[in-house]
């Protein structure tokens, strides 16, 4: 039984890039970089972990949402 998470790990193409967009967003200290991981940490201590891997394929979002009336959503691509 897992009584703690201290932080996460996410797959992307390129780990300083996105760490350092965190960072800036964030504000958290970078504490890793290097060998394809990039890591921040939390005030708090939380750990984001980056790690790059060569097949990534990002997600595809929708690229806009119309709203059409105050209880419908038409997504338009």
């Amino acid at each position: 039984m897992i009584s703690d998470i201290a932080g996460f790990a996410y797959d992307c193409r390129n780990a300083d890039k996105l760490a350092d967009f965190y960072k800036e967003l964030l504000g958290w200290k970078k504490i890793l970089s290097g060998n394809g991981w990039a890591g921040l940490r939390s005030p708090q201590g939380w750990i984001l972990a980056f790690q790059e891997v060569k097949e990534y394929e990002p997600p595809v979002w929708l690229s806009l949402i119309h709203i059409s009336e105050p209880t419908r959503l038409r997504c338009i691509s």
